[in-house]
């Protein structure tokens, strides 16, 4: 298979894409960080308030002397001595009133004591002929976590500009294939409708030139005139469907402008009249208030012709098409008698939902089930929407709602 190459400007967007997700993939790794992190400070400030706790059970219960305390520890023992202190205690340690209390109870006794702006637990326990004190100095603690928070921060540091390298390099590698059949897939697009254009102006050129000749007959044939004028009409709207499709190969934005779609519907009504009389079915257009919108008019006229073929298709004896208009939408009703929506739960705005392959009359027409999906597309780029309504007047058949906002 050959390898698409990309444009400048599909260059910039495979770029841009690619440093979202990049970005994306960091942003994830750094709430991974960030929980992580959190979860292991938490363990750990618990594993040494556990282990503050042991040393304070230990120091109250099995020392009697101030020089036999480990480092780190604050001892202060009074017994019939008197009251020994160990060295390099802080300032308002020992708390001779808890001293007091627990030699006055002869249990356990515990408080804090601020030291440079940290609370520390203060243990003092009564045993036998002795009162001891305790403390743990927490700056050992204290520095512990600062050394896991430094190395933390450089190992998330690091971790997510890697991610987010990492992604960026795997983004645009997964993305390059994707959007090198984007690109091949808009370029046939493009091809195909530039190539159908030719043999479409020769196409209205005849038709042209059959209408003006049906025109000068005498004695004039009104039908045969009318059939022209039609198909005169229909290659128009054939080239402005090409043309569409050529705006959106080009992947560019198309300016809208203001459309009465009532008047839009009208053309698809007659430009339709014809083929749904010969199956003998009606078709009726019928029109509530202003129906003004800001629309592309070759979407919309696809999207109202789909609604329309599929509700001929469908239809028993009758079609109608009802514009209404609101202060802030334009809606589309197209309603049919016939047998009404599937009951299989078949989304019918999905591309090839249709369970139909032939027509029943023999014609071998097939159908691929695609008009609605351009339908609900259409509605979709207006900013709009298209929906099943269950018709509420128990005459049966299906209704079709097609919405288009009157500002874009």
């Amino acid at each position: 298979m050959t390898r698409a190459v990309l444009t400048d400007a599909e260059r910039t967007l495979l770029r841009g894409t690619s440093r979202r997700l990049g970005l994306q993939v960091a942003a994830v790794v750094l709430a991974c960080v960030l929980v992580v992190g959190t979860t292991v400070l938490v363990v750990v400030s618990r594993s040494q308030s556990a282990a503050t706790e042991r040393t304070l059970a230990s120091a109250v219960t099995s020392l009697d002397d101030v020089d036999d305390a480990p480092d780190g520890t604050w001892l202060a023992v009074a017994d019939a001595r008197g009251l020994s202190v160990g060295q390099d205690v802080p300032d308002g340690f020992p708390q001779t009133d808890a001293l007091r209390r627990a030699a006055a109870t002869g249990g356990e006794v515990r408080t804090t004591l601020d030291v440079e702006g940290t609370t520390v637990h203060v243990l003092t326990s009564a045993s036998r002929d002795r009162v001891t004190q305790a403390a743990v100095d927490p700056g050992p603690w204290h520095e512990e976590r600062e050394r896991l928070l430094v190395a933390l921060a450089l190992a998330g540091s690091l971790g997510i500009v890697l991610a987010g390298g990492a992604g960026v390099l795997l983004a645009r590698r997964a993305l390059r294939p994707t959007v090198e059949a984007l690109t091949m897939q808009r370029r046939f697009v493009a091809d195909a409708g530039h190539e159908l254009r030719t043999p479409l102006t020769l196409l209205s050129t005849r038709a042209q030139l059959l209408r003006r000749r049906l025109d000068a007959a005498d004695p004039p044939d009104d039908r045969a005139r009318a059939d022209a004028a039609g198909l005169v009409a229909d290659t128009a709207a054939l080239g402005a469907v090409l043309d569409d499709m050529l705006v959106a190969a080009d992947n560019r934005s198309v300016d809208r402008v203001r459309l009465d779609v009532a008047a839009l519907a009208s053309e698809v009504v007659e430009s339709v009249r014809a083929a749904a009389e010969a199956r003998g079915i009606a078709v009726a257009l019928e029109v509530d208030g202003s129906t003004g919108a800001d629309v592309v008019p070759t979407g919309v006229r696809r999207a109202v012709t789909a609604l329309l073929d599929n509700a001929v298709d469908h239809a028993a004896t009758r079609v109608t098409v009802r514009v209404e208009g609101t202060p802030d939408d334009v809606t589309v009703r197209v309603r049919d008698d016939g047998p009404g929506l599937p009951a299989d739960g078949r989304d019918p705005f999905a591309r090839f939902a249709s369970g139909r392959r032939h027509d029943g009359d023999g014609a071998g027409r097939r159908h691929y089930g695609l008009g609605l999906a351009l339908v609900a597309d259409v509605a979709a780029n207006h900013g709009g929407e298209v929906r099943t309504v269950e018709p509420d007047d128990g005459r049966g058949g299906a209704l079709l709602v097609l919405r288009l906002p009157r500002r874009r």
